[in-house]
């Protein structure tokens, strides 16, 4: 990842906060979560397709939570 890593890192994040939430507020059953999620763009970082789902997740539950 080299110099960029915090930014690319920072981006992935906030891109994957940001449509989870979307996602949320729509009221779109979790198990649907991943037909929702557009996150190619960071698919050259390691292991972001097996995380992005867990990441996600994650996300999706702490939003229940609040």
């Amino acid at each position: 990842m080299g110099a960029d890593a915090y930014k690319t890192t920072k981006e992935y994040l906030q891109a994957l906060q940001s449509q989870v939430k979307k996602v949320y507020d729509n009221d779109v059953d979790l198990a649907d979560l991943p037909k929702h999620l557009h996150l190619e763009k960071f698919n050259n970082l390691k292991h972001a397709k097996e995380l992005n789902i867990h990441n996600a997740t994650n996300y999706y539950n702490q939003l229940e939570w609040e």
